[in-house]
């Protein structure tokens, strides 16, 4: 993803993707219609960077007209520059959607404070945030079925959008200053501080595996620039192109 930043072409992307789908469905084994709805909203999001890239584009010298559909004229140029952005974001996605599937929190916090040395007061708090997520889904789905046993429904609109709003965020956040302050207090009172002495029970070492896949992605994401270079298209931000 870091390296992705710097590239703007549709064509590395697109392998990258490639990539990222081919280990989830072989190696993570995940069944590929769970896969499909949890890519969903980022491959719409990606339609529409497109759709606005080839209906309103930027002015081109001598562009390459591919159609013509009415008072749409599709342009090879317009193509090629929303495909290199919604291919972005699907690449964007995709990569931390391999991460949300694949890696456990706990795991992940105690491996950033044994191997990165992060601060465990930063780590665990962080940890404890993502843990609230679904605590609030599920708390306003409470709230929601409380507002419809009592006749409260929910309004069409702006207007009825608004009142749902309101109904819904001052409990919401007063349920989470709550949660809050005890979450502080329950992990200042357990020793989760930044004290130098602290041991732990779960302990996530560094594997030989774990070297070979960082190896294996490096090279990975070489083979796909190197690719997209000899096939004349790797293009990065500043213009320049391969």
């Amino acid at each position: 993803m870091i390296v992705m930043t710097a590239v703007f072409d549709p064509v590395t992307p697109a392998l990258l993707i490639a990539l990222v789908l081919g280990l989830l469905l072989t190696v993570g084994r995940f069944p590929p219609g769970r896969l499909g709805r949890a890519l969903l909203p980022a491959f719409m999001a990606a339609i529409g960077f497109l759709w606005v890239a080839v209906v309103f584009p930027r002015a081109y010298e001598n562009p390459t007209i591919v159609a013509q559909w009415g008072p749409v004229t599709v342009t090879a140029e317009a193509l090629w520059r929303g495909g290199a952005i919604s291919l972005r974001v699907l690449c964007f996605a995709a990569y931390s959607l391999m991460f949300v599937l694949t890696t456990d929190p706990t795991d992940f916090v105690v491996a950033l404070i044994h191997h990165w040395r992060v601060s465990p007061r930063i780590a665990y708090a962080a940890m404890a945030a993502y843990r609230f997520v679904p605590l609030f889904t599920a708390e306003a789905e409470s709230i929601r079925l409380a507002h419809k046993v009592r006749g409260l429904g929910e309004g069409r609109g702006v207007a009825g959008w608004w009142e749902a709003t309101r109904r819904f965020a001052i409990p919401l956040l007063a349920s989470a200053i709550r949660r809050a302050e005890r979450v502080a207090i329950a992990m200042e009172s357990k020793g989760f501080d930044s004290s130098p002495g602290r041991t732990y029970f779960r302990s996530v070492p560094w594997r030989l595996t774990d070297s070979f896949f960082v190896a294996g992605m490096a090279v990975a994401v070489g083979l796909a620039f190197a690719l997209s270079h000899a096939l004349g298209t790797l293009q990065f931000w500043d213009g320049t192109t391969f």
